[in-house]
């Protein structure tokens, strides 16, 4: 059996998958509320309560579908695609994380006509410094989002890790290494 974790922005949802048939055993979902808004244009997500959310999440389905824990093959995590979470070396959380949905990004940069994206976007050389890897930063990605909380001298001290939520809660759930 395979068991798929989505850590979306509003619910958890998580899958059991037959190895041999491919066929769905079993579907729960549960409520994300690990959210926060901290203030105007933020959006960012309280990682203590995601990974209990994660945690209780599988056990749910394992426990009501009476999964046998060493029949799972693998478990696939994914989520959030833009947000940032902020791990000290042992892997616990040290800020809330910032979510795909912060626009902090887009405020006005001090002493510029530009945001904090277009400044990010300028300071690494324009536009066509981004044409190969295909994607332009944007508000609330993970690059934008530390170049905002370095501007404004928020980052957390060192030593940390700055990983994407999804990849934050597979560190909580392996304890392997960041």
């Amino acid at each position: 059996m395979y068991i798929g974790l989505d850590i979306g922005t509003t619910t958890l949802s998580a899958v059991v998958l037959d190895t041999e048939s491919g066929g769905l055993l079993a579907h729960r979902t549960t409520p994300n509320r690990s959210g926060l808004s901290p203030g105007k244009g933020r959006a960012e997500a309280d990682i203590d309560l995601l990974h209990q959310a994660a945690t209780e999440c599988l056990a749910s389905i394992v426990a009501d579908e009476a999964v046998d824990p060493s029949t799972v093959r693998a478990i696939g995590v994914t989520g959030q695609q833009h947000g940032v979470a902020f791990l000290d070396s042992g892997g616990a959380p040290l800020r809330t994380a910032i979510t795909w949905q912060d626009v902090r990004g887009q405020m006005p940069f001090p002493g510029s006509e530009r945001s904090y994206v277009a400044e990010l976007i300028h300071r690494c050389g324009g536009p066509q410094a981004f044409r190969p890897t295909g994607c332009m930063p944007a508000a609330g990605f993970l690059g934008t989002s530390l170049f905002w909380l370095h501007e404004n001298d928020r980052m957390p001290a060192q030593p940390y890790t700055a990983c994407f939520i999804p990849d934050a809660i597979v560190i909580f759930l392996t304890g392997a290494p960041p």
